[in-house]
C-alpha cells in the first residue's frame, strides 16, 4: 500500500483504487471472522439456549410452588362465600386448613368450613368440621353450642344433650347474653335429655 501525501489534493486515481481495496479487504476480514468467531463459539451458543431452557423450566415449577403451597386468603375465602361459590370456598378452606401451622388459626378455618358446609346444607360434614375445630384448639362454647344444635337438627338428642352441657359450662360469662342464652340451653337441654 501506498502511503499517502501529505496534501489530499494531488491524490492520484492509483491511490484512491488502492485504499478502496485495501478496506473492502480488511471489511472482508471483519466478516469473516466475526462468522468464523460465531461458529467456533456454537458451544458457547448451545450453553446459552440450555440455561435459558433451564431458567423458564425454573421459572415454571416457581409458579407451580407458589400456587400449590400458598396460603388462600381470609378475603378469598370471604368472596367466596359471599358469591354463593360454596365449592370453591369449600377448597380453599381446606388449602388453607393443610397449609395452617397454627392452631387457633386452624381451628377458626375448621368452624369457617363448617360454616360453608352447613350452607350447602351437609349437616355431618359440618359436624365433622366443628369437631375438626374443638380438637384442634380446644372446645369452646361457641363450638359446643353449633354442634349441640347441628345434632338436634339430626335427632341425635343423646350428642345433642352432651354438647349443650359443655356449651352450659363454656359459654362466656362476660357475653352480653350470658343469661338468656343459658337459659335457653337448658331449656333446650331438658328437652333432648327427654326425648332420648
Amino acid at each position: 500500500m501506498k502511503s499517502r501525501p501529505k496534501d489530499n489534493a494531488t491524490l492520484t486515481a492509483d491511490d484512491v483504487r488502492a485504499e478502496a481495496l485495501s478496506s473492502t479487504a480488511v471489511s472482508g476480514t471483519i466478516k469473516q471472522s466475526g462468522l468464523s468467531g460465531l461458529l467456533q463459539n456454537k458451544k458457547a451458543l448451545r450453553i446459552i439456549i440450555l440455561s435459558a431452557f433451564v431458567l423458564t423450566i425454573i421459572l415454571v415449577l416457581s409458579i407451580f410452588v407458589y400456587r400449590a403451597y400458598r396460603v388462600p386468603t381470609l378475603t378469598e375465602i370471604t368472596n367466596a362465600q359471599n358469591k354463593q361459590e360454596n365449592k370453591h370456598a369449600e377448597e380453599l378452606l381446606h388449602k388453607a386448613i393443610r397449609l395452617t401451622k397454627s392452631k387457633p388459626q386452624k381451628a377458626y378455618l375448621y368452624v369457617r368450613l363448617a360454616n360453608t358446609l352447613d350452607n350447602e346444607n351437609n349437616g355431618p360434614a359440618a359436624i365433622r368440621a366443628y369437631e375438626d375445630a374443638a380438637a384442634t384448639n380446644g372446645m369452646t362454647g361457641s363450638i359446643a353450642k353449633q354442634l349441640a344444635y347441628k345434632y338436634l337438627a339430626i335427632n341425635d338428642n343423646k350428642n345433642a344433650a352432651k354438647y349443650l352441657q359443655q356449651a352450659i359450662t363454656l359459654w362466656p360469662k362476660n357475653s352480653p347474653l350470658y343469661d338468656s342464652e343459658i337459659e335457653s340451653f337448658k331449656a333446650d337441654l331438658a328437652a333432648a335429655v327427654k326425648a332420648q
